[in-house]
């Protein structure tokens, strides 16, 4: 039988690996919604804080769903999500019902279950 002993730092790259494969499921950009019609990206903030409150109640590890990124678009520096699949439905369904194109969206998600 062997004995590996692990040192501190396998821990940081276990930690860096388990990151990186939670990367991959977030799949989805926020600002992305603004071209299927769901309004400015401070409406979809708004959507985004919601959500991550329903995570946090439900004791769902948001960073699992959600991460901020920062873009450099036309000399500016722009605030952007990824977002995984249900992080992006939790969005829409916390987006402004008063928008029609979120209205429909919302029951779209809602017949989907």
């Amino acid at each position: 039988m062997n004995i590996v002993v692990y040192e501190r730092r396998s821990s940081e790259a276990i930690e860096d690996f388990s990151k990186a494969v939670t990367d991959t499921e977030l799949r989805y950009y926020a600002s992305s919604l603004m071209d299927l019609g769901i309004g400015s990206m401070d409406e979809i903030q708004g959507a985004i804080g919601r959500a991550m409150q329903i995570c946090s109640t439900l004791h769902v590890p948001a960073r699992s769903h959600f991460k901020v990124i920062y873009l450099y678009k036309n000399g500016t520096l722009i605030t952007d999500w990824r977002l995984s699949e249900m992080a992006r439905k939790l969005v829409l369904l916390n987006a402004d019902p008063a928008n029609p194109v979120v209205a429909k969206i919302q029951l779209r998600l809602l017949n989907g279950l």
